[in-house]
C-alpha cells in the first residue's frame, strides 16, 4: 500500500461544492450532513448524517452519490 497522507477535516481551504442533477441540489458539509434539496422550492427531499466527516464531493454518477470522508474512505449513497 501507498500512504496518501492524513485527512484534513477542518483545513481552511476545504470547500465542498454542491452537485446539481436535474431539479435536485446535493450538498454535504464537513461534519457529515448530506442533503438533497429541491432546486425549485428549496425543500429538503432527504437528509443523512454520516458517522464521519466529509472532505470531498458530493459527486453523482450512474445514480449514485459519492463522498470522500475524513477517515480516508468513500461513501456511496443511492
Amino acid at each position: 500500500s501507498v500512504p496518501l497522507g492524513s485527512a484534513q477535516k477542518n483545513h481552511p481551504n476545504l470547500k465542498l461544492k454542491p452537485e446539481v442533477v436535474a431539479n435536485v441540489v446535493y450538498t454535504a458539509d464537513a461534519n457529515g450532513l448530506v442533503e438533497a434539496v429541491d432546486r425549485q422550492n428549496g425543500k429538503v427531499l432527504w437528509a443523512k448524517k454520516l458517522a464521519t466527516g466529509v472532505v470531498s464531493g458530493p459527486t453523482v454518477a450512474a445514480g449514485v452519490l459519492a463522498l470522500g470522508t475524513d477517515s480516508s474512505s468513500i461513501v456511496l449513497l443511492n
